[in-house]
């Protein structure tokens, strides 16, 4: 049995609210990109 798991880089792009009016300091947002990305394989071993 072989499993492999493909996921895409994020990148996290943080704001400040400096006012603070929103009742927080800090909000961010996230965007998926294809390349780079991680792949990880796993198989089940012999013994």
């Amino acid at each position: 049995m072989k499993i492999v798991v493909k996921t895409p880089a994020r990148l996290h792009l943080g704001m400040l609210d400096l006012n603070g009016e929103l009742g927080r300091r800090f909000g961010s947002i996230g965007v998926a990109i294809s390349r780079p990305n991680v792949v990880v394989e796993a198989t089940r071993a012999t013994e």
